[in-house]
């Protein structure tokens, strides 16, 4: 499954989008750029978002690419 997930990072969010084998991991400043970043990655829709923790228990939101 394709994946896109928003790690708050540096005043800002770090995305991770993994679509079809690839990887992509732009910085954004705010989370109005979420969006449209996400539709210049060719992520155009998305199922819920969840509320995840990693290993070191840092949260972050994640869902999954519809397209």
């Amino acid at each position: 499954m394709d994946y896109v997930e928003v790690h708050p990072a540096n005043g800002g969010f770090q995305l991770r989008v993994e679509l079809d084998g690839a990887v992509e991991e732009p910085f954004i400043t705010g989370e109005e750029f979420i969006g449209p970043a996400l539709g210049i990655l060719g992520v155009r829709v998305t199922g819920l978002w969840e509320e995840v923790e990693d290993d070191a228990g840092q949260k972050f939101r994640r869902a999954q690419i519809i397209r």
